[in-house]
């Protein structure tokens, strides 16, 4: 009678955050999931993808259609997020902040391509849901995805009257700048480096830069997910790398004339635009001191 109680309350805790296959799971050895809720480090991939430029939206929407297509979106992120058996942490006004590795695990390198998997699948059904949306008259939204690997905290935080099963830590912490980073980049997705080491067999990435973010030393090497191996990679990727090696090299013409190359090949794109912008200025305004290809962020 009591295990049956026991099991019960677990699912009920459990619903709230994880799909019906991955609860099953649990149940079936519930031992771990109430160690964990007690607080544990864990090895976890985190996923947080925002919505571009809706605040802005909501000082002039319509309040029931705007919350109704958010809702429409957030239903169908979840679905893929429980699919690809992540766990739902959080909505942050219209972000989705997801992870995989804290209730359940299948090992760093499984749990970070199933992370990455389903934001493929996300900025897919993005697309999808845009392509409706406008044909009903409502307005498409853009979404940007910051995707990172590493060891975090895990437990039940909050208080009596409102406790969910949440991640705080650096990783978690450098999750939430990666997607602030693509709006600097004019890119839709950015990874940090232990996501690509992990993950480079099985999808195609296309190397961003190295940075700092605000509040931290040590710089880390960023990238964007083009695709899955095996589809069409791009013509140009090659001579994007190979613009990216001369300008951490210092060798700022040979970069620009690369990218500008790039930009010939794949017109409007936003990060070829962004580096023969900044090549320009260094070449200009040559770098003062030994130059180490590392970007500063000045915002999160």
């Amino acid at each position: 009678m009591l295990d049956r109680i026991e099991k019960q309350r677990t699912r009920k805790a459990l619903d709230r955050y994880v799909g019906k296959d991955v609860a099953r799971e649990v149940l079936d050895n519930p031992a771990s999931f109430l160690n964990t809720l007690h607080g544990e480090r864990k090895q976890i991939t985190i996923i947080f993808s925002d919505i571009r430029g809706f605040t802005t939206r909501t000082e002039t929407a319509d309040p029931q259609a705007l919350v109704s297509q958010l809702n429409e979106y957030f239903e169908a992120m979840v679905a893929i997020v429980y699919a690809h058996r992540g766990t739902l942490d959080k909505f942050i006004g219209d972000c989705v902040m997801a992870h995989w590795g804290s209730i359940i695990s299948n090992g760093p390198v499984t749990d970070t391509e199933s992370a990455v998997s389903a934001m493929l699948d996300m900025r897919a059904r993005t697309a999808k849901l845009n392509a409706e949306w406008v044909k009903r008259g409502i307005g498409a939204i853009q979404v940007g995805f910051g995707v990172n690997q590493g060891e975090a905290i895990v437990g039940n935080l909050g208080c009596e009257a409102k406790m969910e099963v949440s991640t705080i830590g650096d990783a978690v912490n450098l999750g939430s700048r990666l997607e602030g980073a693509t709006k600097q980049y004019h890119i839709d997705s950015c990874v940090g480096e232990n996501v690509a080491g992990l993950v480079r067999d099985k999808f195609v990435l296309r190397s961003v830069d190295l940075i700092i973010v605000k509040g931290k030393t040590q710089p880390v090497e960023i990238f964007t997910v083009l695709s899955r191996r095996g589809a069409p990679e791009p013509a140009w990727l090659p001579r994007h790398e190979e613009a990216v090696r001369l300008y951490r090299a210092g060798e700022f013409t040979a970069a620009e004339k690369i990218w500008r190359e790039v930009l010939a090949q794949a017109p409007g794109d936003g990060l070829a635009e962004t580096f023969i912008a900044r090549c320009v200025e260094l070449q200009a305004h040559p770098p003062t001191g030994p130059w180490d290809g590392v970007y500063e962020m000045k915002s999160k």
